[in-house]
């Protein structure tokens, strides 16, 4: 079988890449595996081989459809094709809060507060899919595969998994790259408001829990460093993390 494309020579087929997908009776685990048959000119399928990700991106790797080599941030730390980590240093810029529950006396405290500007720590994000995490870091250089992971200090994040709970009105949009994303996805975090906690473990190391360490620290009257050894260390590392 031959086909032509516009501006293109014309095609023979030569090879078949089947996709198959685990699947038991109930429900998919969601994991695939591509398979190559190569096809003879009579049209036989001859017996198939499994293809990792490099062997089935080969088939792509011609003048019209070679992907292209693209600049990566210095933030960038890894990327597949639906995922993208980095991480982001310390920086003095406003935290917004917005409790709800006015009627403690704590959370009155944390709202007046809102908008002060402050040392944040250094945070890691990956985009997986549709979904944001977010981890803290307790240095303000690019980490390893070897450094250590600490649960981020805010409200709308899972202080288990690091899964950001996203407003109404603001998504991960896969038409975009990830790239695209990345960008977006850091101006709202760092402009957003954090109101209600997601998840019941502890945030941060203080007798006043998180509410209380935001009110203390942001009626501080200069800021040198973030006090990264209030931060809560998890059982992961950024190794752990990409996996």
């Amino acid at each position: 079988m031959d086909i032509s494309f516009p501006n293109q020579k014309k095609l023979q087929l030569e090879a078949a890449i089947m996709i198959y997908k685990q699947k038991t009776r109930y429900y998919s685990d969601g994991t695939y595996a591509a398979i190559l048959h190569k096809i003879e000119s009579n049209g036989r399928f001859l017996p198939g081989k499994n293809l990792d990700t490099n062997a089935f991106l080969y088939y792509f790797n011609n003048p019209s459809t070679r992907l292209k080599i693209t600049f990566q941030d210095e933030k960038v730390l890894g990327k597949s094709y639906d995922s993208i980590v980095w991480y982001e240093k310390s920086r003095l810029t406003p935290v917004y809060f917005l409790v709800n529950d006015r009627e403690q006396e704590i959370n009155q405290k944390l709202n007046a507060l809102s908008g002060k500007t402050v040392l944040w720590p250094p945070l890691l994000f990956m985009i997986r899919g549709t979904t944001l995490y977010c981890k803290a870091l307790n240095c303000n250089r690019r980490p390893t595969l070897k450094s250590k992971l600490f649960v981020a200090p805010f409200t709308h994040i899972n202080e288990s998994n690091g899964a950001v709970c996203l407003p109404s009105g603001v998504s991960i949009d896969r038409q975009k790259s990830l790239e695209e994303n990345m960008a977006n996805i850091s101006e709202y975090f760092y402009q957003g408001i954090f109101g209600h906690k997601t998840g019941s473990m502890q945030q941060i190391k203080h007798p006043g829990g998180h509410d209380g360490f935001w009110i203390e620290y942001m009626q501080k009257e200069k800021y040198c460093r973030f006090p990264v050894n209030r931060l809560i260390e998890t059982n992961q590392t950024l190794e752990d993390f990409l996996k």
